[in-house]
């Protein structure tokens, strides 16, 4: 999808969860073929009761590991994504040494301090860090 001059392609959110046991689908097929060339490769993902993201930026070699409860662990919560992910990013660029950050890495970004807007963060999430735009939303309201 093209979308203010950046090239992206969304995982739908049902795939993931094929990914693991015991289906142990195999991701890659998840991915167009020209996933090198895209801005943006956004991976929404479902733990139970929970959303959390995955955006691979191939172009830039970066791996973006968000939740929004990243202040009460270690930065993303479902780690068997995160080894999926991380095969993903190698199939993607091939040797390629990607930069990985979390929610603890990046500066300003918002965290979730009640318990049913996950779903909320991860949509906001995507647009900021596709559109690379500082992060100044809140769910304060004034």
């Amino acid at each position: 999808m093209q979308y203010q001059g950046k090239d992206v392609f969304i995982v739908d959110l049902h795939v993931p969860p094929t990914w693991l046991a015991p289906n142990h689908c195999d991701a890659r097929l998840s991915l167009p073929v020209d996933s090198h060339k895209r801005d943006a490769l956004i991976s929404p993902l479902w733990i139970p009761g929970h959303f959390v993201l995955c955006v691979m930026k191939p172009l830039k070699g970066e791996i973006l590991f968000l939740d929004s409860q990243y202040h009460r662990g270690q930065g993303f919560a479902p780690k068997p994504y995160q080894k999926i992910l991380r095969a993903l990013a190698q199939h993607v660029i091939p040797g390629g040494a990607w930069s990985e950050f979390t929610g603890q890495d990046i500066e300003g970004l918002p965290k979730q301090l009640s318990g049913n807007d996950c779903g909320v963060f991860m949509l906001m999430y995507t647009w900021y860090v596709v559109m690379e735009a500082p992060f100044d939303f809140t769910i304060i309201s004034i």
